[in-house]
């Protein structure tokens, strides 16, 4: 149950990463009414998907610097994708307990346990997403999962309100 609540936010967060860079592209303005400048003038929402997938199949939404990149090209000053910088770490953490959760690979495993060695002050024996996930952080009251999803509840009120 954790592991899906987890992967239905990461999914959420992706989907919304995806939604807003386009709404953005097509000149809509944010929940504050603020416009976010742009280089860019798609004539309808497919043309602004094609603008940003170029001669790729797709644009990865979990790839932060890939992220950053567009937006910079197609923002002034990357628009409020910026805000992405400052969770960084938070982005690559909650990337690697999605690979563990969905891909199952050595490589999945072994990015996931240094996550853990680097959040806990030990490595507890065969954990789980989920034990990860819903222990307390270090000199904190709330959960890894609290947390996160508390880091993408700003990162849609950030991107949802650009300055």
């Amino acid at each position: 149950i954790v592991d899906r609540a987890f992967m239905n936010v990461f999914k959420a967060l992706e989907s919304y990463l995806e939604s807003v860079f386009i709404c953005y592209m097509m000149g809509e303005k944010g929940l504050n009414n603020n416009f976010v400048s742009r280089y860019v003038t798609p004539v309808n929402e497919e043309h602004a998907e094609r603008l940003l997938r170029g001669k790729e199949q797709y644009i990865d939404f979990t790839n932060r610097s890939q992220i950053m990149k567009f937006a910079e090209n197609f923002f002034r000053d990357g628009g409020p994708f910026g805000f992405l910088d400052s969770v960084a770490q938070d982005f690559e953490d909650m990337k690697k307990v999605r690979n563990e959760i969905s891909h199952k690979s050595i490589k999945s495993r072994r990015d996931f346990e240094r996550l853990v060695r680097s959040k806990m002050a030990e490595m507890p024996d065969n954990i789980t997403v989920s034990e990860f996930l819903m222990t307390t952080k270090p000199h904190s009251r709330m959960s890894f999962f609290e947390h996160y999803v508390d880091t993408v509840n700003a990162v849609i009120n950030k991107l949802a309100n650009p300055d």
